[in-house]
């Protein structure tokens, strides 16, 4: 007899399904979005991977040291001036799109540009004016002011890359922000390899490749790209709303620059290393550390510009459900991550079996297994960030990230004389996994509180 159609055991689901369902993504646009840019950041990162090596194949350890102390210095520098408008863009356009209000977007789209011209205008001014200042006291070098006024006035390009990329963002555009990402990366690594063929690759050359890299990715994109946004216009309502909100993102980014490329400074400088050339040295071996362990802050980047976007967009009761679906995601992410921390040491032997001043760097190891550590603690706050400020409370991320810039700096301040670059990275490790712990429970307060206002 046969059995009733109700009692019939289920068709068996294939793997792919069972793994989209563990991992917690829908079938379709989540899992499709989370691909795109999951392509375009892998691409970024075997790009800029191997831009990181060859530069540091044909760089000595202390050339390195000064290329990544003046990148530091720029990257500070473009967060200053881009005055956390990224995600603010970001979170208020996505709104204005899903309420179908055209003209809010067009409003955000030109105030924000706007606002971020006249910010890095006065950067620049800065910049150009106290350049011996700023290289004697930041990089613990005078005769590097002319590289300072090259950084400041990179910093434009830099936020005119951050705001397109803003753009394709909000829009959901996932499958253009994936080829935008690792254009940047490409041209890098093509102009690198364009100045090691023709033998003029050095210091100068590698710094200017950096800088100069996002002006000409932006122009590029420019050209080829449908409808790219660069009208900046003043509306003095969506000004004030979008400064209110992005002041606190300011403050976090300010200082999580400051945290990330600080470090680089402080092992740099004569005062902490006890000379310039031990401080060249050591600011080279942690900036290789750094370098590798930083395709992590790449990955945590883009999870970030999947989130944000689809968190704005949902109700305070949906937020729950969709922090659960993001830490599944972030668990299947966590696989790469183990297969760099595995790869790093052979392919460094490999590399310096071809090359033996790949072998200097092999110091560095040690650096790169803390910062990649304290990476997983940056990866697993990203969620927590998109809930954060999809309830509009940056200001909570804000001041805990100034509270652990404080911590972080006082740390190294402490442990670099002794232990170098490791004592640098410790200091990271530490400040990382408190930053994560308060941000957790932070996230937790403020979602149960908004449960509760909701009709």
């Amino acid at each position: 007899m046969d059995r009733p159609a109700a009692q019939l055991p289920e068709p068996p689901r294939r793997l792919s399904e069972r793994l989209r369902e563990a991992i917690g993504l829908k079938p379709d646009a989540d899992r499709a979005d989370l691909a795109k840019v999951l392509a375009g950041t892998l691409a970024r990162n075997l790009l800029r991977g191997a831009l990181k090596l060859l530069v540091a194949g044909f760089l000595a350890p202390s050339a390195l040291g000064v290329l990544r102390s003046v990148y530091s210095l720029f990257q500070i520098a473009v967060r200053l001036a881009e005055f956390g408008l990224e995600y603010a863009l970001v979170t208020f356009l996505s709104a204005a799109r899903s309420a179908g209000d055209r003209t809010g977007q067009t409003r955000i789209l030109d105030t924000v540009l706007a606002l971020e011209l006249a910010i890095s205008a006065g950067i620049l001014l800065v910049g150009v004016l106290l350049a011996p200042q700023i290289a004697s006291g930041l990089l613990g070098d005078r005769s590097l002011a002319l590289w300072v006024r090259v950084a400041f006035s990179a910093v434009g390009g830099q936020l005119l890359w951050g705001y397109l990329s803003s753009y394709l963002t909000s829009r959901q555009d996932f499958a253009r922000l994936a080829a935008y990402l690792a254009c940047m990366p490409a041209l890098m690594l093509l102009a690198a390899a364009s100045l090691v063929g023709l033998g003029c690759f050095d210091t100068s050359a590698a710094i200017l490749v950096y800088l100069l890299a996002p002006a000409a990715t932006v122009l590029i994109w420019w050209l080829i790209a449908r409808r790219p946004r660069f009208r900046p216009a003043w509306d003095g309502p969506t000004a004030r709303r979008v400064v209110r909100f992005s002041r606190w993102i300011y403050l976090t980014s300010a200082c999580s620059a400051l945290r990330n490329h600080g470090n680089t400074l402080l092992v740099k400088s004569p005062a902490l290393a006890g000379s310039v050339a031990r401080g060249e040295m050591d600011a080279g071996l942690y900036a290789f550390g750094a370098d590798l362990a930083g395709e992590i802050a790449i990955l945590s980047e883009s999870l970030m510009l999947v989130l944000l976007p689809k968190a704005s967009g949902l109700s305070r009761q949906q937020l729950g459900p969709f922090l659960a679906r993001a830490y599944r995601t972030v668990a299947v992410l966590l696989i790469p991550v183990a297969l760099l921390a595995l790869l790093a040491r052979p392919l460094l032997q490999l590399l310096g079996w071809i090359k033996a001043s790949y072998l200097d760097y092999l110091p560095s190891l040690s650096i790169f297994y803390l910062l990649l550590l304290g990476g997983l603690f940056s990866l697993a706050a990203i969620p927590l960030r998109s809930v954060l400020y999809a309830l509009e409370r940056p200001e909570i991320e804000a001041r805990l990230e100034a509270l652990m810039l404080v911590l972080m700096l006082g740390s190294s301040a402490a442990l670099i004389p002794h232990y170098g670059g490791v004592g640098a990275a410790l200091a990271m490790l530490g400040q990382r996994a408190i930053s994560c712990l308060a941000l957790w429970i932070a996230t937790a307060v403020c979602l149960r509180a908004a449960r509760r206002q909701e009709p």
